[in-house]
């Protein structure tokens, strides 16, 4: 059954401890962390992070991927972003981000493969997030986007035209999604796309189908 909560951490680590079947589902648990999300708008005059585009893709991605976690059967629980944070908890996120730009280098020496790199691992401080939100695993989303304006397009088709050299497009569109077990710390999997945009609902909603479809969960199991 799907279970979706917005409560903070806090107040479900207390409902657990009150009534333990609450963090003892038949089915994983997953929690969907706040999307760590930028959008950056290029311009002819430098770029700018556009915070409603930022805040536009991280309430589509979010909400995607709860929908598309809840659907395949499992619970979801919501991390509360405005929850008060401890040293502790701030830590753990921010070796999260140093992580998540590791997780993709392709090492020699570990097979130089997708995924060569995924023994990295956030370590037992996730027991925190386990304990708080009686989760199994957490999902990460990370997204990054660079959208030039149309007339930073009309500079390099000039720039093209003159010079018969017109310059790469400054376009970027990246999207991942990264499943850590809450036990250990350890990397579960990690999906990466290329292009859509997340600040529209039905885009987000396809560019996370895309990494859910080679994302590994846990597989549900037959209550009958």
């Amino acid at each position: 059954m799907f279970r979706f909560s917005a409560l903070s951490g806090a107040a479900l680590l207390a409902l657990a401890v009150a009534s333990p079947s609450l963090a003892q589902n038949d089915e994983p648990d997953y929690l969907v962390m706040e999307p760590n999300a930028e959008v950056v708008f290029i311009t002819t005059g430098g770029a700018e992070v556009r915070a409603d585009w930022t805040e536009a893709a991280k309430l589509n991605l979010r909400g995607g991927f709860e929908n598309q976690i809840g659907e395949q059967g499992y619970d979801v629980t919501r991390f509360d972003e405005t929850a008060e944070r401890n040293e502790d908890l701030e830590q753990l996120l921010l070796l999260y981000e140093v992580v998540s730009q590791s997780l993709d280098l392709r090492l020699p020496h570990k097979g130089g493969e997708q995924g060569s790199n995924y023994d990295i691992s956030l370590g037992a401080d996730t027991a925190m997030l386990r304990e708080a939100y009686g989760s199994d695993y957490a999902v990460f989303i990370d997204h990054y986007s660079q959208i030039e304006s149309g007339g930073v397009f009309m500079t390099q088709v000039m720039i093209g035209v003159a010079t018969g050299y017109t310059p790469p497009s400054q376009n970027i569109r990246l999207t991942a999604g990264t499943v850590i077990d809450l036990n250990t710390g350890d990397v579960v999997d990690r999906n990466v796309v290329v292009f859509g945009d997340p600040r529209d609902e039905t885009e987000s909603a396809n560019i996370v189908s895309r990494i859910m479809s080679d994302l590994a969960l846990s597989p549900v199991t037959d209550a009958g």
